[in-house]
């Protein structure tokens, strides 16, 4: 008599074995070509590399007109960029003449409030005979 099976009734995917893996890939197959007289492999791998690139090149044609867009974009961005920083130097080079310009004026203000004392003006006028009048102000009275 055979000894009882303690897996009867079930799937024969659950005895002891493990989920089946993907295979393998297959060995890169290689492509053959002639240049002169000698004969080049060039394994399957370069020539899907090489079709992807195809693609892509054949993907930009096909969208030439929004790589151009984009291009222009860039273009755009990198002039406005640049404007920009033209602009802050401009500023900052106004900014520091606003500055050489204000202590200008401060300086002339000064000098004029000093040169428009009385005692100032009485020394410029000095050598062309011009003295002030000491004499006491009079007070003139009108009858009514």
């Amino acid at each position: 008599m055979a000894a009882p099976n303690p897996n009867k009734g079930k799937s024969n995917q659950n005895q002891g074995q493990k989920p089946a893996s993907k295979p393998a890939p297959p060995a890169a197959p290689t492509k053959s070509a002639s240049s002169g007289g000698s004969s080049i492999t060039i394994p399957s791998k370069w020539v899907e590399y090489s079709q992807v690139g195809s693609m892509a090149s054949n993907w930009i044609f096909g969208n030439l007109s929004y790589v151009f867009f984009v291009f222009f974009l860039l273009l755009i961005y990198i002039a406005n960029a640049l404007n920009s920083e033209r602009k802050i130097r401009q500023i900052q080079r106004l900014e520091k003449e606003i500055k050489e310009l204000r202590w200008q004026y401060m300086s002339a203000k000064a000098d004029l409030m000093l040169e428009s004392k009385q005692s100032e003006v009485l020394k410029m006028v000095e050598p062309l005979g011009l003295n002030t009048n000491n004499a006491r102000r009079k007070r003139i009275i009108v009858p009514e």
